[in-house]
């Protein structure tokens, strides 16, 4: 997961210090790990890449989709759109800056 991050995440962008929220889907055709057993390592995977410590996370949104299933996907971007047709396993992770009137 970690050569995964470092391929998206833009050359010479250090890791943001702020805090951010990390969402994490796992689309499958097959077994889907336990939504709390997939986050962890995810988070792992993004120190040091994206953020600088995996404290800084404040939130996380963690979800499972059957890729033949039934789902509503408005404004869907390119890339995901192809993986899904593809009809392989994959996670989509987007992290971005916590709101800060969420954080108390």
């Amino acid at each position: 997961m970690t050569k995964a991050a470092q391929a998206v995440w833009p050359a010479g962008h250090a890791p943001t210090s702020e805090l951010v929220v990390v969402r994490a889907t796992y689309f499958y055709n097959s077994t889907a790990p336990d939504v709390d057993n997939m986050m962890k390592p995810i988070q792992d995977a993004l120190n040091g890449i994206v953020y600088v410590d995996d404290s800084q996370v404040a939130d996380t949104v963690g979800r499972k989709r059957e890729i033949g299933g039934a789902f509503v996907a408005l404004g869907i971007l390119p890339d995901l759109l192809a993986r899904i047709s593809a009809g392989k396993d994959f996670v989509h992770v987007c992290v971005e800056r916590a709101a800060p009137e969420n954080i108390k």
